[in-house]
């Protein structure tokens, strides 16, 4: 049996870290905001063989309104030609910097990194800052990052996992962007123009928009100086964000409690979905606890229930992403092909069993210790590398959680009591929905 975990806890280890650092210069952290409203963090290492850029730029999916799948298009075409140089050309100055620009595009934001040397430090944020700020997406490269993001969304159509995971969006958030399908829309990406990509472009690639976070072998001062020249003539205001994501998800009924869909994978998904608190709340550390308690790890409730208990499945775990709005968790359960509709059966009833008994068996003191170890051994680990730490230096920093954060995520959840978690369990757990994903049937 597998255990699958994804409990992003990452942003809220970069909000306390950025907390922390902030208040005690002399561990190498410098901030700055320049005078067209760019953000820029920096943390000095001097024993750093590199140095890490991350840019994190508030052009996600929560961005994209009724367009699904035009931030990621947008982001894929950056490196092709821009105003300054061709697509060759901008080909040959990333070889030049090391070859390792990376984009991504998450929900809330996409982030776009380069880990490159001290000596090319300067030439990479130049290369970098020309393609966001000049990019000209031209015909090839459009059609290129049209093509990338279409088989994005056509893989996570057809993946069990991924369509049980969008039903549960769907049916929990009602005025929000994260019931939207995170790989986009393969009908609205192939039909979408330069003029559009150009215009979400204008409005969401702004200096108030972006954060540049810098960690590795450039002293902090250096690294500011350079990523603000750098960027010194980028210019314009953010457009509004789509109205539709403005509200907050309403407390009806979810609709529809439980769904089913087929996909051409070879495997079923169950999947027990509760709404989460956001990031930034004072709920989030006590529910990342009672998260890990339910499905990280072969100690947890659902391993046990569903291997020691049941002999049931093959893929177990949680998913909690950290969002900046309310988001959701997902617990979930994936079958072999082979297994027959009882099986299914079986494990929707342990996905229940098992959430409601946080209910009605609380989380023991040695539960309750073994998730605080975990979780912050998994945030020491996630801080040994500089790409690492530029990343959530610049998350703290666009969403300015710092300020609200604890010096550090181990003091955090150290903090975390038993009335916290007692409290989260009923007020996130008590409502669920089911979405059941199952191969399509083979034809006769």
């Amino acid at each position: 049996m597998i255990v699958r975990s994804a409990l992003l806890v990452a942003f809220l280890a970069s909000s306390s870290t950025a907390a922390g650092l902030a208040a005690a210069p002399e561990h190498g952290v410098l901030s700055r905001t320049t005078a067209n409203g760019l953000r820029i963090v920096a943390r000095h290492d001097p024993t750093a063989p590199a140095v890490a850029i991350r840019i994190l730029v508030r052009a996600g999916v929560a961005d994209e309104g009724r367009t699904p799948g035009i931030a990621r298009v947008t982001a894929w075409a950056l490196f092709g030609e821009n105003e300054s140089l061709s697509r060759e050309r901008v080909a040959r100055e990333i070889d030049a910097i090391g070859g390792s620009v990376t984009v991504d595009v998450t929900p809330d934001y996409t982030v776009i990194g380069c880990y490159t040397t001290d000596e090319a430090f300067e030439h990479a944020t130049w290369v970098l800052a020309l393609a966001l700020r000049y990019a000209s997406f031209d015909a090839r490269s459009l059609q290129i990052a049209r093509s990338a993001a279409l088989a994005v969304a056509e893989r996570e159509r057809a993946n069990a996992f991924e369509a049980a995971y969008l039903a549960v969006r769907e049916a929990l958030h009602d005025n929000s962007p994260y019931r939207l399908p995170f790989g986009g829309d393969p009908e609205a990406i192939a039909s979408i123009r330069r003029d559009a990509v150009a215009a979400f472009h204008r409005a969401r690639y702004v200096p108030a928009n972006v954060v540049v976070a810098v960690d590795g072998g450039v002293p902090a001062e250096r690294a500011i100086a350079v990523v603000e020249r750098s960027f010194a003539d980028m210019r314009g205001l953010p457009g509004p964000r789509p109205r539709w994501l403005a509200g907050a998800d309403t407390r009806r009924p979810f609709d529809p409690p439980r769904s089913e869909r087929q996909v051409s994978g070879r495997s079923t998904v169950v999947a027990l979905g509760v709404r989460a608190p956001a990031v930034a709340s004072a709920d989030y550390s006590a529910f990342v606890v009672v998260s890990a308690i339910l499905g990280q790890g072969k100690a947890s409730r659902l391993f046990r229930r569903t291997r020691e208990e049941m002999g049931l499945g093959y893929s177990v775990g949680v998913h909690l992403p950290a969002l900046e709005g309310g988001g959701h968790m997902v617990a979930h359960i994936e079958l072999a092909a082979e297994r027959g509709v009882g099986d299914a059966e079986r494990a929707e009833r342990v996905l229940l069993q098992t959430v409601r008994s946080l209910t009605a068996s609380p989380p023991t003191s040695a539960e309750i210790a073994r998730a605080k170890r975990l979780l912050s051994g998994q945030w020491l680990l996630g801080r040994q590398r500089a790409s690492d730490r530029a990343l959530q230096l610049g998350r703290a920093t666009l969403a300015g959680a710092a300020a609200k954060a604890k010096d550090d995520l181990p003091a955090a959840l150290q903090a975390v009591t038993t009335a916290d978690i007692q409290r989260v369990v009923r007020r996130y757990l008590s409502r669920h929905v089911i979405a059941v994903a199952r191969p399509t049937p083979p034809t006769p």
